[in-house]
């Protein structure tokens, strides 16, 4: 793939820092990995704390996010964010998600 959407998911409130900086951290090297491919890669975050700490590092590459979704994570919830990714255009604009 030539262009590709990552969709992180992190948590909206703290006392997680670990894991929000883990997936922030793979979000980062994953982007390093495809820029050294020759490849592009746009980020739809889901969570403000992953939001927050992407921003600082690739602000040019976050083409929307999402804050305050409904917790615990569901099923209807997953699908309707995936609906929703598909409906603005992700499907036809990425090569993968």
């Amino acid at each position: 793939p030539q262009k590709v959407l990552i969709v992180p998911f992190t948590s909206d409130k703290g006392l997680c820092g670990g894991v929000n900086s883990y997936i922030t951290r793979a979000v980062r090297n994953c982007i390093k990995k495809l820029q050294a491919q020759g490849k592009d890669a746009d980020i739809v975050l889901i969570g403000d704390k992953g939001r927050a700490q992407l921003r600082r590092f690739h602000p040019e590459k976050i083409v929307r996010s999402a804050t305050d979704v409904v917790t615990p994570g569901t099923y209807a919830l997953a699908s309707g964010l995936a609906s929703e990714l598909i409906a603005s255009g992700a499907a036809s604009d990425y090569d993968a998600v």
